[in-house]
């Protein structure tokens, strides 16, 4: 969809933004407000253009020092509707795709570690233990949707190809923090159960009958486990490059990373160094798996259509 783009400039770059901005083929409207800027002294340019200018654009402004020249910023956004006889068939056509630092906001607003993000995820340890313990496939279920636990990992791969070190430094950070919080959550409830006499991890399924197979699957590595995950993880980098992050969860319910690390937690609690091990692997498989899809889909995507670092 097509892009709204707001340029802070300063006044002696004005001219070359506007030049540079006038040769795009996607451009649909170009305003300029002189001195407009309050908090840093400057003119501020406004223009609409179609999805697949928009990295093209990202390229001129690069070029023109964004990201390094003081007084040189810029926003993106989308129109909730778009009105313009002439370019109604280009409206229409238009793409999705996102830049480098729009992918970099999607993913900021699940994965930064804050205290509600991690009190997310503290629920989702609750929920995943309390599922596993009662064979509850349901819960578990649930236990993934709440979890933002996908856009931490993601961050990496997104920050390595697009150039930033800091991107896949906090990515790390974040993903560490995350699961840390989450399994200490699902150990912490496996305590509690096994206080109040219910077995965290039962040998027997009395909910459903696929529980003991579902078990099985959270801590074991299959030909079919691995190839499930590394779809998932692709899926899940395309949803991002394309802005459809709201579809993340159903990626988080074809991962296991969400009761692979809960079972870490809960298995140290009951003694079981084994499966805690075993729930270990399959995690980090899992993990290594979605680096490796997002690093491929990123990497595809810098070298056809954005051929630039992130500017942030």
């Amino acid at each position: 969809m097509p892009r709204k783009v707001e340029l802070t400039v300063p006044a002696e770059s004005t001219k070359e933004v506007v030049d540079a901005l006038n040769q795009l083929e996607g451009l649909i409207n170009l305003q300029v407000y002189k001195s407009a800027s309050a908090n840093e002294p400057g003119d501020v340019v406004k223009a609409t253009v179609a999805t697949k200018a928009l990295q093209q654009l990202m390229r001129q402004m690069d070029s023109l020092g964004l990201g390094k020249k003081p007084g040189f910023s810029l926003a993106t956004s989308e129109p909730d509707s778009l009105i313009s006889p002439g370019f109604s068939n280009l409206v229409d056509r238009d793409g999705t795709l996102a830049s480098w630092e729009e992918m970099e906001m999607i993913i900021s607003k699940d994965s930064n570690a804050n205290s509600l993000i991690l009190l997310l995820l503290i629920a989702s340890g609750i929920l995943a233990a309390t599922g596993i313990a009662t064979n509850a496939i349901h819960v578990v279920i649930g236990a993934m949707l709440v979890a933002p636990g996908f856009m931490p990992i993601m961050r990496i791969p997104l920050g390595i190809v697009s150039g930033c070190k800091a991107v896949w430094i906090r990515g790390i950070t974040d993903v560490f923090l995350a699961y840390g919080v989450l399994i200490a959550a699902a150990a912490l409830t496996a305590f509690f159960l096994q206080a109040t006499g219910t077995e965290p991890l039962p040998g027997k399924a009395d909910y459903y009958e696929l529980t003991n197979p579902l078990l099985k699957y959270w801590t074991t590595l299959t030909s079919t486990s691995v190839v499930a995950s590394a779809a998932a993880g692709l899926a899940g980098a395309i949803m991002i490059a394309t802005k459809r992050s709201i579809f993340t969860s159903g990626v988080m319910i074809g991962l296991a990373l969400v009761p692979s690390a809960s079972l870490i937690g809960m298995a140290l609690v009951t003694g079981d160094v084994a499966s805690a091990g075993q729930a270990a692997i399959r995690w980090l498989v899992d993990v290594l798996l979605v680096l490796a899809s997002s690093f491929i889909v990123f990497s595809i995507l810098k070298a056809i259509r954005y051929k630039r670092n992130m500017a942030m």
